[in-house]
């Protein structure tokens, strides 16, 4: 999006302001990930950690 802009300062603060709000959608999303794996079912958990669904950080 910022790439079709002429003014270079404006494409600078553009990118800057995205970058900013990539990196907070990021930290929310994984949050929310974070709350979603806190509020399933114990059928569920047990699945998690027995490898069936191998998601990243899930050590128990």
């Amino acid at each position: 999006m910022a790439a079709r802009f002429e003014d270079a300062e404006l494409k600078k603060t553009i990118a800057r302001k995205l970058a900013v709000l990539g990196i907070v959608a990021t930290l929310i999303g994984a949050g929310m990930l974070q709350w979603y794996l806190a509020t399933l079912p114990p059928t569920a958990d047990v699945m998690l950690y027995r490898g069936e669904i191998n998601l990243p950080g899930m050590v128990r």
